[in-house]
């Protein structure tokens, strides 16, 4: 179970904790004391956002503070069993923060979002990663340019007209680095990097046509279309999202489902994504996700469908 949270120093109120996930645990004031004056104990740690790791009373926690990219003094903080889905979650949570600012945090942050973290394992850690939008169009950039320099690369986010700071690309680097999609090398003093796993949201029926069907040549077509994030976002979506993809399971099963099956707001969604189609007042299926994985060699690392 990882738990999440935000706090900020407010100088009329105090530490203001806003619990994203946690069962009972609290966080101490003696904590809060203690990981404020880390990241605010001299000027120059005001200046930079800083991840390190504190550990209090036989906890360990994961810290991450915001620097001046908050508005007011921000700490986001999380502990769990395992390390590498704390790290990323926190850094994903960081850019979202980040992005949407803490006055509209509590919108921003909603019930399916803490779902998906309450089921977070090592092998959907992937498609969690993906959720985060700004993740998924710098990976496409750098799925488009396998290799180059970080500086290069953060000239090219800017270029695109990708709305992020550079600290914000440095951190999805750390997530996707995390996670074993990119490389990140020292050569001749400079940092590079590379990609190291492939994504491809497919679809059963295809719903796009490809010139070769070989794993390379798909990758580069695809990396090449505009359809890549909306086909990303809404497979990683239906996957994380157990009643969109017990729909779709049931849709396989029975071939037609009555409109009342699912919320409207559902229904909308994969109309939307043109998974399902609506005819007489009933759901029936369109098409259903595939995500498959591989490794540079052309090896399949893992495949999520729906059957």
């Amino acid at each position: 179970m990882i738990e999440v949270f935000v706090v900020n120093w407010d100088v009329k109120k105090g530490y203001i904790v806003n619990n994203i996930l946690a069962s009972k645990h609290e966080l101490s004031k003696d904590f809060l004391e203690l990981i404020f004056f880390k990241a605010l104990g001299s000027i120059e740690r005001r200046l930079e956002p800083a991840y390190w790791l504190q550990d209090f009373r036989n906890q360990r926690y994961h810290c991450y503070f915001l620097g001046p990219y908050s508005s007011t003094p921000t700490i986001i903080v999380s502990r769990g069993d395992d390390k590498n889905i704390v790290k990323v979650v926190l850094y994903d949570l960081s850019i979202r923060v980040r992005y949407i600012g803490l006055d509209k945090l509590s919108e921003h942050i909603t019930d399916e979002y803490r779902d998906v973290l309450r089921n977070l394992n090592s092998k959907l850690l992937p498609l969690f990663v993906f959720t985060n939008s700004l993740v998924a169009r710098l990976y496409w950039l750098l799925a488009r340019n396998p290799v180059i320099n970080l500086d290069e690369f953060i000239e090219l986010a800017f270029h695109e007209r990708i709305s992020a700071s550079a600290r914000d690309i440095q951190d999805v680097l750390t997530i996707l680095s995390s996670i074993g999609f990119v490389r990140v090398v020292w050569v001749r003093g400079s940092i590079w990097l590379e990609i190291s796993k492939i994504i491809l949201p497919l679809r059963r029926p295809l719903s796009i046509s490809f010139a070769s069907l070989d794993l390379r040549k798909l990758a580069d077509e695809f990396f090449m279309r505009e359809e890549f994030l909306n086909e990303l976002e809404g497979a990683v979506r239906v996957f994380l999202n157990d009643r969109l993809r017990n729909a779709l399971s049931r849709l396989i099963a029975e071939k037609i489902l009555p409109y009342s099956f699912l919320p409207e707001g559902d229904i909308n969604y994969l109309v939307n994504k043109n998974y399902i189609d609506i005819r007489n007042g009933t759901i029936h299926l369109k098409s259903e996700p595939i995500i498959k994985i591989y490794n540079l060699a052309g090896e399949k690392i893992y495949e999520f469908k729906i059957r």
